[in-house]
């Protein structure tokens, strides 16, 4: 119910806004539904210094979640290392998220809608239970982290 709610702030935020007097029946008309969807899976994708749990193209982007070692056996305090959204293109990284340390899930979810070809995705994280996700928007190939949705199930089973 949560993921519901935050996806309908971030609809709201992503249409046009207008600043003239607008009525309630035209907020609602610029209601854009983002809908679920799973891109094109690539299986046993490599990429050097990472281990690569989920790969995903998306017209001429790849975004993977990966995990890396980073900084962990160079530095006494390292701060580089863990699972994160990696997004390439032309086997160039175009974009990296700050990683989340060693969860056991980190596992990107896709959500479209037909209005604006703005993407939402969802990295759900999870220990031994799930505990919320990282969110970002894609938009005319380039990412952007947006947050953290900072949720979790009724029960430590429901993602």
């Amino acid at each position: 119910m949560k993921v519901f709610l935050f996806l309908i702030l971030l609809t709201l935020l992503s249409c046009a806004s207008n600043k003239s007097n607008t009525s309630r029946n035209q907020i609602r008309s610029n209601f854009i539904r983002y809908n679920e969807f799973e891109p094109k899976p690539i299986t046993d994708f490599k990429l050097e210094e990472y281990d690569v749990e989920n790969a995903f193209q998306i017209e001429s982007l790849i975004i993977l979640s990966a995990y890396s070692e980073g900084d962990l056996e160079t530095s006494e305090h390292p701060v580089n290392w863990g699972d994160r959204l990696v997004v390439l293109q032309k086997n160039s990284i175009l974009f990296e998220s700050k990683p989340v340390g060693d969860v056991y899930l980190y596992r990107p979810h896709f959500y479209q809608n037909d209005v604006n070809g703005k993407t939402i995705i969802i990295c759900q994280l999870a220990y031994e239970y799930y505990f919320g996700g990282d969110v970002f928007l894609l938009e005319n190939g380039k990412i952007q982290f947006l947050g953290q949705i900072e949720i979790d199930g009724p029960d430590i089973e429901t993602s």
